[in-house]
């Protein structure tokens, strides 16, 4: 009687990013929009997505309030997939928003999408750009489009210190997320609004800036539960902090008054699977 053999499956992953597509670490692309086909004998994917993160917006021209954090990107974690052997799935990864210059609003981030012929698109929505600082108050942060029930709004930017921004947990297809809005910018002489974490990995609260005798404090961006999970600080009398490198998704954080807003971090997805 032969004796059988049983092959060991191996796991396999893509990442990708606006600026590249690796298959179990090796470089596929770097054009920004993906074709990854599916490989034999797989009908579902695991993946994480995230939407781009906004930029923070600018403090006042002059000595004034201080800008919102950007939004952080919509995200989804460890859901599903469908999928056919040999169809092709296109990945748009969203791109990241850009600080404002001194008085002006960040950027928006951008959506990332996953096209799959044979189940439907799945989205993860672009954060909102943080405004700018005003004379007297700060700007608004940002939130995560979408319309997203319960998604992050950012706090409002009139008044004294800035307001926090919101967070929400989504249920999503077969797994969770979360939608992070940016904290407001304060106004003179107040500080601005921090972030909570998103969960996963966030380790902490994201700051806003601290009070300053001529300027409000720029807004934290919001977080994310990729990498550490925090968005960019609020600017201290400086220019707002970009998001850390790693944390996709993220917002930027709000400029101090007369100071820049800083960048949001891209957005992503990540497939695993086993043949």
């Amino acid at each position: 009687m032969g004796i059988k053999i049983t092959r060991a499956r191996k796991h396999h992953s893509a990442f990708f990013l606006p600026t590249s597509y690796t298959l179990d670490g090796v470089l596929q692309s770097t054009s920004g929009t993906y074709s990854f086909v599916v490989p034999p004998g797989v009908y579902q994917l695991r993946a994480n997505a995230a939407g781009g993160g906004a930029g923070g917006g600018g403090g006042f021209t002059s000595a004034g309030g201080g800008g919102g954090g950007g939004g952080a990107g919509q995200t989804k974690v460890l859901f599903y997939i469908s999928c056919v052997p040999g169809e092709t799935i296109t990945v748009t990864p969203g791109a990241a928003g850009t600080g404002g210059a001194i008085g002006a609003n960040g950027t928006i981030g951008g959506n990332t999408t996953i096209t799959v012929p044979s189940s439907g698109t799945y989205f993860c929505y672009q954060g909102v750009y943080g405004t700018a600082g005003l004379s007297t108050n700060g700007g608004n942060g940002g939130s995560t489009q979408g319309a997203l029930a319960g998604g992050g709004a950012g706090g409002a930017g009139t008044g004294p210190s800035g307001g926090l921004g919101g967070t929400a947990p989504l249920t999503v297809k077969s797994g969770g997320g979360t939608a992070c809005g940016g904290g407001a910018g304060g106004a003179v002489n107040f500080a601005g609004g921090s972030t909570s974490g998103a969960g996963g990995s966030a380790t902490a609260n994201t700051a806003g800036g601290s009070l300053n005798a001529s300027n409000g404090g720029g807004g934290a961006g919001g977080n994310t539960p990729f990498g550490t999970g925090a968005g960019g600080t609020g600017g201290s009398n400086a220019a707002g902090g970009n998001a850390p490198a790693g944390n996709w998704g993220c917002g930027g954080g709000g400029g101090a008054g007369n100071q820049p807003g800083g960048n949001g971090q891209p957005g992503f997805v990540e497939f695993w699977w086993e043949s």
